[in-house]
């Protein structure tokens, strides 16, 4: 691709940008087709049609079939498609997502505890743990999954979930496997285990949210056989 096609397609990606900074596109909005944007920006369509294939390949755009392109309400999209591709090129591993999913719990937890727990989120949580008590192995996968993302979505913080629910989502990706190799009373174990998570949150418990993760992944890299 030459320098001036280069320069071509981030005159159109610009313009984008200061749309959006202006308050003219907000998510799910429709941004202007190739056509429109080649109008605006003085540049080719094929240059209009590369810059459109960039954002929406870093997740910024999605496409919709007989509709066009819209700003994508689920940017983090691309980074899991990203850990995926990296997972099944052994560029990393089970481990190293494991090892960067215990910094992530740990931050998740101190801003929830920053914000704390209202009664009815607490007892969301305790719901979700009356039913991981009886669920099979594949509900009881389930129900983990619905916990951690509930956990993530607390934060209140958008570009934290944006940038670190896929590596999340690896995570529990990986949580099936684990489940698969345990009996009853080791999956109530797990269930006191997020018990425990959730009345140190409840206390504002470092201690406890502390003995919380090292029994949780413990309990997993086991299961996993790391």
């Amino acid at each position: 691709m030459s320098n001036q096609t280069n320069s071509e397609y981030q005159k159109a990606i610009d313009y984008l940008y200061q749309m959006a900074s202006d308050g003219q596109l907000i998510v799910g909005s429709k941004i202007p087709s190739e056509r429109e944007l080649a109008q605006k920006t003085g540049i080719s369509r094929n240059s209009t049609r590369e810059a459109i294939s960039i954002l929406r390949g870093i997740g910024i755009v999605e496409s919709r079939h007989g509709s066009g392109n819209y700003v994508s309400k689920d940017p983090g999209s691309s980074i899991s498609m990203m850990i995926k591709a990296m997972l099944a090129l052994k560029s990393t591993s089970k481990a190293e997502i494991i090892q960067v999913r215990k910094v992530i719990s740990y931050s998740v937890c101190e801003l929830i505890m920053d914000r704390g727990l209202t009664k009815e989120e607490v007892a969301d949580f305790q719901s979700i743990l009356d039913g991981m008590i009886t669920a099979s192995k594949e509900e009881f996968a389930e129900y983990d999954r619905i916990f951690h993302r509930k956990l993530m979505l607390l934060t209140d913080n958008t570009l934290f979930r944006t940038l670190m629910e896929p590596i999340g989502e690896a995570y529990l990706e990986l949580i099936p496997e684990v489940i698969g190799h345990t009996d009853a009373d080791s999956r109530k174990a797990l269930v006191d285990i997020h018990a425990l998570l959730i009345s140190g949150l409840v206390d504002h418990d470092r201690e406890k949210c502390k003995a919380y993760f090292e029994k949780h992944y413990v309990f997993v890299e086991d299961g996993l056989e790391l």
